[in-house]
């Protein structure tokens, strides 16, 4: 397994050399953008710094109260990152946070009951990445179809539709945003791309059989966690 006395200075240094020229081309280049990449690269350092060191006492605690405690965060961390993100009103986007934070803690909980609880924080994390993008993607095309067929919305309702007859075409609009990206990247080569948590758990000791099972297990966990993000943040708008 990969320990700090298997990184080398030597590696470093020119990477960090290589960083600075980039940076003082930007501070050439264009000033505006080089302040907005130091202060995002910065705080990126800082809270990487931060969960480095929360992970460190959560492998040493190795407890469930604790690592139930990072789902939670994480969980939380997530739905206050899509609330952010969500190009809808803050009143909406308050559901949407919902809806992210309940599908995150139900997969990554059912996940916790296969996998071992120490691999849940690649795989939590991992899976909570992907869906607040997915999310507020699916939502915009929800909320562009919702507005453009007003009108037929209104005239089956008129006659007899039920609401989710009605809303029909916007929900299949939304779900086909939030499935299609997934898809192409699962039909990209995995050996050419590959996915970060099993190349991951191969660098870090794992069996290729246990890691293509926990692989296929995020895949899955990913898609259902973002369908169910996408539903139950529609049906929270739905009612408002």
């Amino acid at each position: 397994m990969l320990n700090l006395s298997q990184i080398s200075l030597w590696g470093i240094i020119p990477l960090l050399l290589m960083l600075a020229a980039s940076l003082v081309v930007f501070w050439l280049v264009d000033r505006r953008l080089f302040m907005t990449i130091v202060r995002i690269y910065g705080l990126a350092v800082v809270q990487l710094m931060i969960v480095g060191g929360y992970v460190w006492v959560l492998l040493r605690t190795d407890s469930w109260w604790a690592y139930g405690l990072w789902l939670v965060l994480l969980a939380l961390a997530v739905g206050w990152r899509s609330a952010k993100l969500t190009r809808m009103p803050r009143s909406k986007a308050l559901h949407v946070a919902v809806a992210v934070i309940l599908s995150v803690g139900v997969t990554c909980g059912v996940l916790m009951i296969s996998l071992p609880v120490r691999l849940m924080l690649p795989v939590a994390a991992v899976l909570a990445a992907g869906i607040y993008e997915s999310v507020d993607e699916s939502l915009c095309a929800y909320q562009r179809s919702y507005d453009n067929t007003q009108p037929h919305r209104y005239y089956l309702l008129a006659n007899g539709a039920t609401l989710l007859e009605s809303l029909m075409p916007s929900v299949r609009r939304a779900l086909r945003t939030t499935v299609m990206p997934q898809l192409r990247r699962l039909a990209v080569p995995f050996i050419a791309i590959g996915a970060m948590l099993f190349w991951g758990m191969i660098m870090g000791g794992a069996t290729a059989p246990a890691a293509l099972v926990a692989t296929l297990m995020l895949c899955t966990a990913a898609f259902v966690a973002a369908v169910m993000a996408t539903l139950l943040a529609i049906y929270f708008l739905s009612k408002y």
